[in-house]
């Protein structure tokens, strides 16, 4: 599993979600995340595609990674749909997408077509830094690599702070 997808699957975790990842199906066709929330009765179908030289478009032919290709490409295709149809029971689920940060062009037109096709687009920049403040309370020794390496780089930060706090009233 991608290291993006690992931490958005962290995340639902800690929201009460249970999570299932990388779901290779035939055609060469993958599901990055599934997760229910038993609880809130909600069934997500999540997408991550995190690309830091290049961002999310409301139209983009060369690449297809767009408001409209993209979406297409990872949630109409039969079989991804059969799948989920198959989990969850249940047509009536939500589509994630998760890119890297807000896109600096057309950012209202790819929310307006977001929303017209019911598709939610979450920032993994938003996601990190949550998880980070999450994990920066969290006592318990992770065992997972990704999530321990998080963890530790969240006690770096935080003690940076205190450290430059400290010396901003020494001076």
């Amino acid at each position: 599993m991608e290291v993006k997808e690992h931490i958005v699957e962290e995340y639902f975790r800690r929201k009460g979600y249970l999570t299932n990842s990388n779901i290779r199906l035939e055609g060469n066709r993958e599901i990055d995340i599934i997760a229910l929330n038993r609880e809130e009765k909600r069934y997500l179908h999540i997408e991550v595609s995190v690309r830091l030289g290049y961002s999310f478009q409301l139209v983009d032919d060369a690449h297809k990674f767009d408001i409209f290709n993209y979406p297409k490409k990872k949630f109409e295709d039969p079989r991804v749909k059969e799948y989920i149809r198959e989990i969850f029971g249940t047509d009536d689920y939500e589509k994630v997408i998760v890119i890297w940060s807000k896109p600096k062009k057309d950012w209202k037109a790819i929310k307006e077509a977001a929303n017209e096709q019911k598709i939610s687009i979450l920032f993994l920049e938003d996601i990190l830094k949550e998880l980070l403040n999450d994990l920066k309370h969290d006592k318990k020794n992770q065992r997972d690599e990704i999530i321990r390496t998080l963890q530790l780089v969240s006690r770096i930060i935080e003690d940076e702070g205190i450290h430059r706090d400290q010396n901003l009233t020494k001076g």
